[in-house]
C-alpha cells in the first residue's frame, strides 16, 4: 500500500509529476452485432429506471454501426422503438446530438404522417437515447422467406434490490423496406416464377417516402441517408402479404442537417449523387442536400423495380470513385446511365421518374415537389388545380426514331389538348403547354408510350399547367 504524505518536506522539492491517460472510443474494436449486445446491458446499468420503471422492453429490432434500436411498451401501453445511440467516449454529457434537435423541429405541428414521430430523449454517460413511435411489420413471420436467425440477447440486471434476469429476441431488422422486398420477392419467386415486385405498392411506397421528403424539405431539412435499410414499412390487415395497402415512414435521421449547412458527403456511398465526385465542380457549400435525397429515392426506386434488387452497375463505380463526374455528364446527355430493367416497358411512366430524379447535374435534377407531382395521381391533380402546381414536370420515355419524332409530338398535343410551345426535332425534345385542365392526361401519356414501344429513342417533354404560363 501507498502512503500518501501531503506535509512540504524539508529536505527536498519534487515537482508535480502528470500523467495523461488517452482514454479508447467505448465500443472500439467490436463487431456491431457485439456492440448491440454490449450496448443494451449497458443501457440497463446507466440508465436503470428508464429501463426497468418507464418502458418495458420487448426484443431488439435492428442495429449498426452506430447504434440499436428496442421494441418496448411506454407506462401507459404505448408501443414505441428506443434507438440507444452510442457515444464515442463513455463520460462524455450535455454535447447536442443534432438527430434529437432536428426530429424536436420535425416533430411539432405539420409532421408529416411519414416520418417517424419522436416522443422522449434522454443522455447517460454511455448513450443517447431517442423514443418514437414503433412502426412496421415483422416481414420475417409474414412470409416463408428465409431470414437470418441471432442468438437472444441475456443478461441479469438489478435495480430496487431486485435482480431480473432477461432473454430478449435479437433480430438485425424485419420491418424496413429491404425486408418487405425480400418477401415479396421470395413470395413472387414461390408463386409466380419470377422476383419481380408487383408495380403498384412499388409506387405507393416511393409515393409516400417522397411525400416524408418533401416536408423535410419545405422545412429546409435534408435526409442525407435515403436508403431501404432506412425506410420502414407496415402492412394495413393481418393478412400481410396479400395487402393492397401499406403505410411508410423514414428513419434514422443521424445525418439530418438544415440545407444552409451545405453536404460534404451522403450517408451511404453505393447512394450517394455525382455531385460528391473528386472531380465535381461544386463545394460543400454549394450543395443542398435536399437534391441528393431526390436522387438516393431514385436509387431505392431503380433496386425496387430490378429483378435482383441490385443498384445500377455505376453506382458501384460512383462509390468507388472509378466513374468521374464529367464524364458521367457528357457519356449520356447528362442522365444517369442505368441498366435495362426487365419488364418495365408497360411502365414508362417510372423510366420517366427515375430519368429525373436521377439527373447528374443536381441543377437538372427534379425537386421532391416535382417527384410527388409526376405520379399519376399527382400528376392529375395538378393539372386539375393550375394554381396549385407552380413548377415544370418532365417525362421521358422510349419513341420509335427520330423520324417519327414529330408525328407523335403532334398526336400527343391532340390527344392530351396541349399545344406545342417549342420542338427541337435534331435534340428529340419538345414543350407543351396544357391550354386547359386534361383529366385523361396521363392515361393518353401512357398509352401512347406503350405505343411507342421498343425502338430506343428518348424524348423528354416539359409539362407546365397552362394557367402559370
Amino acid at each position: 500500500m501507498l502512503a500518501i504524505n501531503n506535509s512540504p518536506s524539508p529536505t527536498t522539492t519534487t515537482a508535480p509529476m502528470h500523467s495523461t491517460i488517452k482514454q479508447s472510443p467505448l465500443y472500439d474494436g467490436l463487431s456491431n452485432d457485439t456492440k448491440a449486445r454490449t450496448a443494451v446491458r449497458n443501457a440497463f446499468t446507466h440508465s436503470p429506471a428508464k429501463m426497468h420503471r418507464v418502458y418495458s422492453i420487448a426484443r431488439v429490432i435492428g442495429f449498426g454501426s452506430n447504434g440499436v434500436v428496442l421494441a418496448a411498451r411506454a407506462a401507459n401501453g404505448t408501443p414505441v422503438a428506443i434507438k440507444i445511440i452510442y457515444k464515442e467516449f463513455a463520460g462524455k454529457m450535455g454535447a447536442p446530438l443534432s438527430e434529437i434537435e432536428v426530429l424536436k423541429y420535425l416533430s411539432q405541428a405539420g409532421h408529416s404522417a411519414h416520418l417517424l414521430n419522436m416522443v422522449d430523449h434522454w443522455e447517460d454517460s454511455h448513450h443517447n437515447y431517442i423514443v418514437t413511435e414503433l412502426f412496421g411489420s415483422d416481414w420475417s413471420q409474414a412470409s416463408d422467406a428465409q431470414f437470418e436467425t441471432l442468438e437472444p440477447v441475456t443478461f441479469r440486471s438489478r435495480f430496487g434490490g431486485k435482480v431480473t434476469e432477461h432473454k430478449f429476441p435479437f433480430s438485425a431488422g424485419s420491418s424496413d423496406l429491404w425486408s418487405w422486398q425480400h418477401a415479396h420477392r421470395s413470395h413472387m419467386q414461390n408463386t409466380e416464377g419470377h422476383s419481380l415486385l408487383p408495380i403498384d405498392p412499388v409506387k405507393q411506397i416511393i409515393k409516400q417516402i417522397a411525400m416524408g421528403l418533401q416536408s423535410m424539405h419545405a422545412k429546409g431539412f435534408y435526409h442525407a441517408d435515403v436508403k431501404i435499410e432506412n425506410i420502414l414499412v407496415q402492412s394495413a390487415s393481418s393478412d400481410a402479404m396479400n395487402s393492397t395497402s401499406t403505410g411508410v415512414k423514414l428513419a434514422d435521421f443521424g445525418h439530418a442537417r438544415h440545407f444552409s449547412y451545405g453536404i460534404r458527403n451522403y450517408g451511404t456511398a453505393q447512394l450517394q449523387a455525382p455531385e460528391f465526385l473528386n472531380d465535381s465542380p461544386f463545394s460543400s457549400m454549394e450543395l443542398d442536400g435536399r437534391a441528393a435525397d431526390v436522387f438516393a429515392l431514385g436509387m431505392v426506386l431503380y433496386a425496387l423495380l430490378s429483378e435482383n434488387g441490385c443498384l445500377p452497375s455505376t453506382a458501384q463505380a460512383l462509390a468507388m470513385s472509378s466513374t468521374g463526374y464529367e464524364s458521367l455528364m457528357s457519356s449520356n446527355g447528362g442522365y444517369y446511365p442505368f441498366d435495362a430493367i426487365a419488364d418495365l416497358d408497360h411502365h414508362d411512366e417510372a423510366w420517366g421518374l427515375l430519368n429525373g430524379m436521377c439527373r447528374v447535374d443536381p441543377a437538372q435534377r427534379f425537386t421532391m415537389d416535382q417527384a410527388c407531382s409526376i405520379t399519376p395521381t399527382g400528376f392529375a391533380e395538378c393539372l386539375s388545380n393550375p394554381a396549385n402546381c407552380p413548377h415544370a414536370s418532365s417525362i421521358q420515355f422510349p419513341v420509335p426514331s427520330i423520324d417519327d419524332f414529330s408525328t407523335l409530338v403532334h398526336t400527343l398535343a391532340k390527344r392530351l389538348r396541349l399545344t406545342i410551345v417549342e420542338q427541337v426535332p435534331m435534340a428529340v425534345s419538345a414543350r407543351l403547354k396544357a391550354a386547359k385542365p386534361a383529366n385523361a392526361m396521363m392515361k393518353a401519356l401512357s398509352a401512347s408510350a406503350n405505343a411507342a414501344g421498343a425502338a430506343g429513342g428518348i424524348v423528354s417533354f416539359e409539362l407546365k399547367c397552362g394557367s402559370t404560363l
